[in-house]
């Protein structure tokens, strides 16, 4: 878990993300249909967030250089503006 709330390195900066806080788990998946699962969202997500993957990895999602990595949250802590004194909202996951 990181929480870059106090982060002197990031005060003032411009580039700065709402997320405050998430407390997430990370796997590496080998399976075949949820690696070009995880392409195709690459590829078909609008900008800025969607890219085509194939220049990056040119033999493909199965070719062994592309890894897809599932992100398992549990909570999420974020505020929704820049300025202080705007309440944080909160996710978490079901019990």
């Amino acid at each position: 878990m990181a929480d870059f709330r106090d982060s002197d390195e990031l005060t003032g900066n411009p580039y700065k993300s709402p997320l405050e806080v998430s407390e997430t788990g990370t796997d590496r998946t080998n399976k075949p249909l949820e690696i070009m699962a995880a392409w195709e969202r690459l590829r078909s997500a609008p900008p800025p967030m969607g890219y085509d993957p194939a220049p990056i990895w040119p033999d493909g999602p199965l070719g062994g250089s592309f890894a897809a990595l599932r992100l398992d949250a549990w909570r999420v802590r974020l505020r929704r503006g820049a300025a202080g004194g705007v309440p944080f909202t909160v996710w978490a996951a079901a019990a």
